[in-house]
């Protein structure tokens, strides 16, 4: 079973609050890339795997790691963000503040089953989208891979390595409680026979930034 790095995309242009039509094609700002080149530079081992979501702002940060490991195999995965909103699908450009007052309405129904209409997920199918995808993760023969995925989904894989998993209340604290970084790396082994080792976040690689760990 691999070491994996659970990679949070690099800056993109709705993490400054500029406005969106649908978060397939959100792209990096210019401080963006400049973290998706410094994020190339910490692999002080060759991941055989790299792992992208469809999401542009997800592939726009493991462009420079892929150039780095040319040799390194890239797939694309179900790792991208929790589409929990369907109004995210419409044309119309909106801000997370425009969008706050259904981020709010969604999470204040603690229904695990809801589907907010078409195109959105349910929390349910967003953590059985987690746990799958770690699925797939033990079983590859692969040593290191690196997954470049989003901040709700990291947080989901450590959800199910937490023991809480459907918990919709406590999986909402957690989000709260803990943004993070962009470009923040965590290291997950998923040894055979053994449990999950997991370290702290690694943030030392971006600038002004300190190390953090989820608590």
């Amino acid at each position: 079973m691999p070491t994996v790095w659970f990679i949070r995309h690099a800056e993109s242009e709705t993490d400054i609050g500029l406005p969106s039509a649908t978060p397939l094609t959100v792209p990096l700002t210019p401080k963006g890339f400049e973290q998706a080149q410094l994020i190339a530079r910490t692999f002080t081992i060759r991941p055989e795997l790299v792992v992208t979501s469809s999401y542009a702002r997800s592939y726009q940060t493991a462009i420079p790691t892929l150039h780095r490991f040319p040799d390194a195999r890239h797939e694309e995965w179900a790792v991208h963000e929790f589409r929990y909103l369907a109004q995210s699908l419409n044309a119309e450009k909106t801000t997370l503040e425009d969008r706050r007052k259904h981020v709010d309405a969604y999470w204040s129904r603690l229904d695990p089953s809801y589907k907010d209409g078409e195109g959105a997920e349910s929390f349910a199918d967003f953590m059985n989208r987690a746990y799958q995808v770690l699925g797939q993760l033990k079983q590859h023969d692969e040593d290191a891979i690196a997954v470049f995925t989003h901040g709700q989904f990291i947080l989901s894989v450590l959800s199910w390595l937490m023991g809480l998993s459907y918990d919709m209340l406590q999986f909402r604290y957690l989000l709260l409680a803990n943004r993070i970084p962009n470009g923040a790396i965590l290291k997950v082994s998923l040894q055979r026979g053994k449990r999950v080792s997991l370290s702290p976040f690694r943030i030392s690689h971006l600038p002004s930034r300190t190390e953090a760990t989820i608590r």
